[in-house]
């Protein structure tokens, strides 16, 4: 099967978009001096932006389901990147906080 000069074109951007990313991904793991996934990442730069945060508000802001947002925050609770913990107001809401750096480990 040819391939048409538009499904050409998709594939080099493809393929330049990965070479992109592997490089965004080496770069970010030599700042935080380990390893941290573009997930784990992005769960950061979200938490940061807007904290603290409901697990819930995460997942949507994410769009990813609840199930996949608790597991990627339970590797950077881990890791020792994020806090979870009970809001002072409302017990039953569980809220996210992005540790700094001093407060780490």
């Amino acid at each position: 099967m040819k391939l048409t000069e538009r499904e050409i074109q998709i594939l080099k951007l493809e393929r330049m978009l990965a070479v992109q990313f592997r490089r965004f991904k080496q770069e970010i793991n030599a700042l935080h001096g380990d390893k941290l996934t573009g997930h784990e990442y992005m769960v950061l730069r979200i938490l940061s932006q807007n904290q603290p945060q409901m697990m819930s508000q995460l997942a949507k802001d994410f769009g990813v389901t609840a199930s996949y947002a608790t597991m990627v925050v339970d590797k950077l609770l881990q890791k020792g990147y994020v806090n979870r913990e009970r809001s002072k107001k409302d017990r039953r809401i569980v809220e996210l906080t992005v540790l700094k750096a001093e407060n780490r480990f």
